[in-house]
Parts: C-alpha cells; structure tokens; sequence
C-alpha cells in the first residue's frame, strides 16, 4: 500500500496544516485500510469496503446519498452548504484497482472505477 498525505495539497497550502498536524488525525482509519489489504482480495472496492467495516467492528454505515468524490479525490456532499473536502490521505492498494480516500470528520471514500462507497467511520 501507498499513503500519499494531503494529496491535493490543499491542507498544507492553503489551510495552513502541516504533514505533522496530518498524520496523528488519521486515526485508526489506516489500520482499516491495512486490514482491508492483507487480509483479501482488493479487487473491488465492495471487497476493500467490507474488510475494512470487519475491522471497523461498528457495522456498515456507507449510503450513496453521501455525496461524490471528484477525479482528484474531494468530496463534494449533496448539501450545499458542507463545503467541500480535501482528502488528508490517499491509499493506494496494490493492485492499482481501489483507492481509498480519508477525510476529515470520519468520512473516507472507497473507489473504483466501477463503485464509489462514502462512508463514515468515527
């Protein structure tokens, strides 16, 4: 797996935070994606979205009302007045078939080029 933080460099170049401030906010969601990644096939975000809600222990709480993620990985929520998310991390499965983007608040993204799961996890 590949971690890429503050991917679109929007924390760090406009919000003022530092790799450093980043990395502890992430939380357990990493060790989610780890689980994810070793323990199956990462060939679908479904099978990389249900491994990482067996590591979760709190069950599934993905809807597709959530909203959508752009091609640079922000979350664009249905609600107007939310703005808009830059993604603290990228994770990068082998395999190069899902990612998995990590947001404030919780919120990560699993995607692929067939399904996009928004959940969160908090």
């Amino acid at each position: 797996m590949n971690v890429t933080l503050d991917p679109t460099g929007e924390l760090v170049e406009n919000k003022g935070h530092s790799l450093a401030r980043i990395l502890p906010a992430l939380g357990l969601i990493p060790s989610f994606v780890s689980f994810a990644e070793d323990t199956g096939p990462t060939d679908s975000a479904q099978m990389v979205w249900d491994a990482m809600v067996e590591a979760y222990g709190f069950g599934d709480t993905s809807s597709p009302e959530w909203g959508t993620i752009t091609d640079e990985g922000v979350y664009v929520s249905k609600y107007d007045e939310d703005p808009d998310l830059h993604p603290m991390a990228r994770y990068d499965l082998e395999g190069d078939r899902v990612v998995v983007y990590q947001y404030h608040y919780g919120i990560v993204a699993v995607v692929s080029t067939e399904q996009t799961i928004i959940a969160r996890m908090d």
